[in-house]
């Protein structure tokens, strides 16, 4: 079974993030305000076929 997940929610749980692909194939993260029942549409990527993770980075 592949790594399939597209979803990274904050420490305090208050906010997810959620890639979706769209009807026209773009995949797109959205931010989910939990607290709202809200999400906003942000970065899309260009050039990939599948997202298979998303995660946070901390340097």
């Amino acid at each position: 079974m592949p790594y399939d997940n597209k979803t990274y929610v904050d420490s305090q749980g208050n906010i997810a993030y959620y890639v979706m692909k769209n009807n026209e194939g773009n995949f797109y993260v959205y931010k989910v305000d939990v607290n709202k029942a809200a999400a906003t549409q942000g970065a899309r990527f260009v050039g990939v076929s599948n997202i298979t993770a998303i995660s946070k980075l901390t340097y």
